[in-house]
């Protein structure tokens, strides 16, 4: 991405390649078929347009993953309305088990600790969505749950993580 901030536009294109490319698989994961191309193309041009505020030091994917979570819920507010709240809460769960630990002020010890104190099912579903990277559906239909069960599972230890975390 340095090269193409610098105005290499052959270095802009492999970036966005190997962007897109991330994304697909992202947002198959979290969208219908139907709605994937326009989020798409809202991400890619968010960092078009935001290109300016990335710092070269720092890994391109948290940032490119932080504009194509906040166009993914703009996107589910616009068509979910009032059950995004919850979905919210959710991916920011997600953010907290999967971001870079090291640009963060809480490391792996602080995040096992957490994890240790969940009931045993919560820890389940935890390692299951966001390590094993399942989507609610897929985490259900494993452990025979329903998928609000699942989700009210991940409301309850993003709960708990925020208490610790904030503590």
């Amino acid at each position: 991405m340095s090269l193409a901030l610098a105005g290499d536009r052959k270095a802009y294109e492999r970036v966005l390649r190997l962007v897109s490319q991330r994304l697909t698989v992202f947002l198959g994961r979290k969208l219908p078929a139907k709605d994937r191309d326009d989020v798409m193309q809202e991400i890619l041009l968010s960092i078009h347009k935001a290109r300016h505020t990335y710092d070269p030091a720092r890994p391109l994917m948290p940032w490119v993953m932080a504009i194509a979570r906040y166009r993914m819920h703009d996107h589910w507010r616009r068509h979910y309305g009032h059950s995004f709240d919850e979905m919210a809460d959710i991916e920011d769960l997600k953010n907290i088990l999967s971001t870079d630990i090291t640009e963060t002020l809480h490391g792996n010890e602080d995040i096992r600790r957490i994890l240790v104190t969940l009931p045993e099912r919560q820890q389940v579903i935890l390692e299951l969505m966001y390590r094993q990277d399942k989507s609610v559906r897929e985490v259900a239909k494993q452990l025979k749950m329903s998928v609000s069960a699942v989700k009210v599972a991940a409301h309850r230890s993003y709960k708990i993580f925020r208490k610790h975390l904030k503590a």
